[in-house]
């Protein structure tokens, strides 16, 4: 079994996973109360110490950069970010957003910056991609994708140069 913890009402509680997907089905069919104290029944044991507190780099803070619209406290204001489903970058490039809605690649630098790149990806609704840093995954001979892209649709396009990504497993 998985062992879970979390932090309920400020007391650490350590459940087996079992338990609390019982625990879940049981309340949607009400058979248990809506009480978290009692969803769960306490099994006995030694409680796990807490968690330690998080130091100065464990901490993330949220900065919006960028959005489809005004008034959301973002740096830069860019229509085509819709829906976007994915982020991947290598070392040294910009930030590739996959924006589903719109069926293009979308490339930011650290700042928020649209740079003049943005890819197509055929058959759209790019929902996720990945750098591939390796020769694997070749578009022609001796070139391979340097990102790859998964579509709703099922498609599988790998980009290297130029504005259109290229569909190298047809949409399912």
């Amino acid at each position: 079994m998985n062992k879970i913890t979390m932090v309920h009402q400020s007391r650490l509680v350590h459940r087996t996973l079992a338990a609390v997907v019982a625990s879940g089905l049981f309340a949607a069919a009400g058979a248990v109360s809506a009480s978290a104290e009692s969803a769960v029944p306490d099994w006995g044991g030694t409680t796990p110490p807490p968690p330690p507190a998080a130091g100065a780099n464990e901490r993330y803070q949220q900065t919006n950069l960028v959005a489809n619209v005004g008034g959301l406290g973002a740096a830069v204001v860019d229509p085509k970010l819709v829906d976007p489903w994915d982020i991947a970058r290598s070392t040294s490039s910009p930030w590739w957003v996959a924006d589903r809605a719109t069926g293009v690649a979308t490339l930011y630098d650290g700042a928020g910056k649209k740079t003049a790149l943005t890819v197509t990806i055929p058959h759209g609704s790019p929902t996720g991609q990945i750098f591939n840093g390796t020769s694997d995954f070749a578009l022609t001979p001796g070139h391979p994708a340097t990102f790859l892209f998964t579509s709703l649709t099922g498609a599988i396009t790998g980009w290297n140069s130029g504005t259109t990504a290229v569909q190298k497993v047809a949409p399912s």
